[in-house]
């Protein structure tokens, strides 16, 4: 068995698990070096056979709350007794920092930060 991304025009529709001989010759074969962003909606390159993950599309206002529950979820990690590392308060704190520009209409969902790891003393 082998796994399949179904392209038309350039975009990922579907990914597929078969037989190799049952698979279509316009199917891509995904392997270790080109499935990380494979999925429907991704974007296919066929010259360095790589795929592009798809941007999910959000209205400013459905931004703002993702940004606002987010900053809410995480307030905890600034009080001063959560047992967080000194390195990791000021990781979460820029973090948060992000997060406000995107709540503030400064930045995009293209720059949603990552969260930081939780390092506890």
């Amino acid at each position: 068995m082998a796994q399949y991304a179904i392209i038309e025009n350039g975009v990922c529709v579907n990914t597929i698990v078969c037989e190799p001989s049952s698979a279509n010759a316009s199917w891509v074969l995904l392997t270790d070096s080109n499935s990380a962003y494979a999925g429907p909606g991704a974007s296919y390159d066929s010259s360095s056979d790589s795929f592009t993950a798809a941007t999910p599309s959000f209205t400013s206002e459905e931004l703002t709350d993702m940004a606002k529950q987010e900053l809410a979820d995480t307030d905890w990690t600034q009080l001063p007794d959560v047992g967080l590392t000194t390195d990791s308060v000021i990781n979460w704190r820029a973090y948060r920092a992000t997060l406000r520009q995107i709540k503030d209409g400064d930045l995009g969902y293209s720059d949603w930060p990552d969260q930081p790891a939780k390092e506890y003393v």
